[in-house]
């Protein structure tokens, strides 16, 4: 638990998210993770800023302009955000259950669901795979190429068939890219920024999958600056109606 909890300091530059991820997750234990999580959270975040590393925290969000009708279009985006969730945790356990089912020795299920993986990447393109950090960077970037709905979606579809197949581990940053892509999807359509969608997207998809909405607002506010609060908040609350209680970890 450490280790994830010193993960969000170091990749993520979000020392604090880290610390509110163990407080929502370990329910019944705050009293007994809150001192490591601040330990292992600011100690991962200042040994990467002291190697000279980049700092991983994405650009700044500007000032929002709001309009009569934002909040509303920022509720849909969060409605949007947690059925994406859902659908994601849905996919998973199915295909989780049938692989089981099917493929009684763990080892074989990895190898199966590796040769699954190069026939999507032969279909549809191995952008999908992997850490997919040019995808994130198109999503979040106000003058990208423009994004279509089957791009989140087959993003899951490649997380779901590696986890379901025995690949341990390595949501986080495939649902940060899902819910990136799908808010630039949305964006052009409803006449708002695409920066905000996207940035919104990219860390209430994680939050609405996980069920922690409080460190999924805290993340986009280490992430993207506190003009993200109160758009966040909004997306916040309706993509935990959107998501429903999915639980994405056991422990929830």
């Amino acid at each position: 638990c450490s280790s994830d909890l010193a993960g969000w300091g170091a990749v993520f530059a979000a020392p604090f998210t880290g610390v509110m991820f163990a407080l929502q997750v370990c329910k019944h234990q705050r009293r007994r993770v809150i001192v490591p999580a601040i330990i292992a959270g600011f100690v991962g975040k200042f040994t990467v800023d002291a190697l000279g590393w980049p700092d991983t925290a994405k650009p700044q969000l500007p000032s929002t302009e709001w309009s009569i009708g934002l909040p509303a279009k920022l509720a849909l985006l969060g409605i949007a955000l947690g059925l994406l969730a859902r659908l994601f945790v849905k996919v998973l356990k199915t295909l989780r259950r049938h692989i089981a089912r099917v493929l009684h020795y763990p080892p074989l299920r990895a190898v199966v669901g590796g040769f699954v993986l190069l026939g999507f990447a032969a279909l549809a393109g191995r952008q999908y795979m992997g850490t997919s950090s040019a995808i994130l960077e198109n999503a979040v970037n106000p003058h990208g190429t423009n994004v279509t709905l089957a791009v989140p979606l087959l993003k899951l579809l490649y997380t779901a068939i590696s986890l379901a197949s025995g690949f341990v581990g390595g949501e986080v940053l495939p649902l940060f890219i899902a819910g990136a892509t799908l808010g630039a999807c949305m964006a052009p359509g409803m006449g708002v920024d695409r920066q905000l969608f996207a940035s919104m997207g990219s860390t209430m998809t994680f939050a609405s999958a996980a069920s922690v909405m409080l460190t999924g607002i805290v993340l986009t506010v280490e992430q993207y600056g506190w003009h993200a609060l109160a758009p966040v908040v909004i997306v916040a609350i309706f993509a935990r109606f959107g998501a429903g209680r999915p639980g994405l970890y056991a422990t929830h």
